[in-house]
């Protein structure tokens, strides 16, 4: 096999492994990321056997291992997923550009912008409103991830068109809350017109429902986002410095999925 053959295929190889690691596949289908990967492998066996198919593997692992990269746990904050009942789909999150669009935030730097995958692992083919979102997470309950006190809670916004947008009000319907014992801020936004159900000064526990999933603000189809922050005005989520999140321990970032279950309010 010739020189240029062989630097083709590694250069594809190592193509493929970003290329799965980084795609939005949730807005695709999660579920046939395998189905790729094994017809690259195939494709590789045949074209230089056993060699480029570990040139394959090993350029997938490294890219996922780059995707997954965890910050020091010390300077995470450990939360409660904030939704139930379903299979969610980290869309943008992560340590990296090219990972997560918040990252360049100062305040937004761990950010995640959360959507739910149906049986087929779609998250939003077919879709022109946001009642046809309401099999999926739009309307879905919003859990506190922690103990702490509300210090902001703004409803009022509309819930947009798909497609539209709200830059003047950027977070929409949202909730801050600052979580018990520590120095952080946990914001969520987006929220539902009209759901909000905590106020600013209300004492709040893990497990309690502040709200639920709608399509406010500067987003353009419905899902959560949710990010913690340090610092900056205990009413405004969008200042401060961002810190990382764990939550029962997992740092999550784009293409993550959490198979969440049923949770009750703790005192």
């Amino acid at each position: 096999m010739t020189r240029e053959i062989t630097w083709v295929f590694v250069l594809c190889a190592a193509f493929f492994g970003v290329w799965l690691a980084v795609l939005p596949w949730g807005f695709l289908n999660f579920y046939l990321r395998p189905v790729y990967l094994g017809l690259f492998l195939i494709a590789a066996y045949h074209g230089g056997r056993w060699l480029f198919v570990a040139i394959g593997i090993g350029c997938t692992i490294a890219a996922e291992i780059w995707r997954t990269w965890r910050p020091p746990a010390s300077q995470s904050v450990q939360l409660m997923f904030p939704l139930a009942d379903g299979t969610y789909y980290v869309a943008h999150g992560g340590n990296s550009k090219l990972l997560n669009h918040h990252f360049r935030n100062l305040s937004q730097k761990y950010a995640l912008d959360i959507v739910k995958l149906n049986a087929y692992g779609d998250s939003n083919s077919r879709r022109d409103t946001n009642a046809d979102y309401s099999s999926l997470i739009y309307n879905e309950a919003v859990f506190c991830p922690c103990a702490g006190t509300v210090t902001s809670a703004i409803d009022g916004f509309p819930d947009l068109a798909l497609g539209q947008r709200d830059p003047k009000n950027p977070a929409g319907n949202h909730v801050l809350i600052s979580a018990e014992g520590t120095d952080i801020y946990i914001g969520f936004a987006h929220l539902k017109n009209g759901t909000v159900s905590v106020k600013a000064g209300e004492k709040v526990c893990a497990g309690q429902s502040i709200g639920r999933v709608g399509n406010s603000g500067n987003t353009t189809l419905p899902h959560l986002h949710i990010h913690a922050k340090r610092g900056g005005n205990p009413g405004n989520m969008l200042d401060g410095v961002g810190v990382p999140m764990r939550f029962a321990g997992q740092w999550l970032a784009r293409n993550s999925v959490v198979r969440a279950r049923s949770v009750s309010a703790s005192s």
